[in-house]
């Protein structure tokens, strides 16, 4: 296999795995209580989780950087992903990581 199709075919088995635990487990019995919840993962895990919160096109999250070590921060009522401190100009998130993770194409 390419490259390209190795990393689609591990990002794909990560997100079997990590999906339905984030449905079946964090949502039902953590955010459905009110409670905050930290997920500190792998890229593939992360890239998987933020297709699946946001709705982003496999097709496109290879455009997607995921600085190390950056809290980012989900809200389940509006689906919409933040920064803890700082602004999205400041870090890159990639070719068209500011616009599909956070709605926004930095100045």
């Amino acid at each position: 296999l390419v490259e390209s199709q190795r990393v689609q075919r591990a990002r794909r088995d990560c997100m079997e795995r990590t999906i339905p635990y984030w449905t079946g487990v964090i949502e039902a019995e953590a955010i459905e209580s009110g409670r905050s919840v930290l997920v500190a993962s792998s890229e593939n895990a992360i890239r998987g989780l933020l297709m699946h919160l946001l709705g982003i096109p496999s097709g496109r999250i290879a455009e997607i950087e995921i600085p190390t070590g950056l809290p980012l921060l989900f809200d389940p009522e509006s689906c919409r992903l933040s920064l803890l401190e700082g602004s999205v100009d400041a870090h890159n998130f990639g070719k068209g990581g500011a616009e599909l993770l956070f709605g926004c194409i930095p100045a």
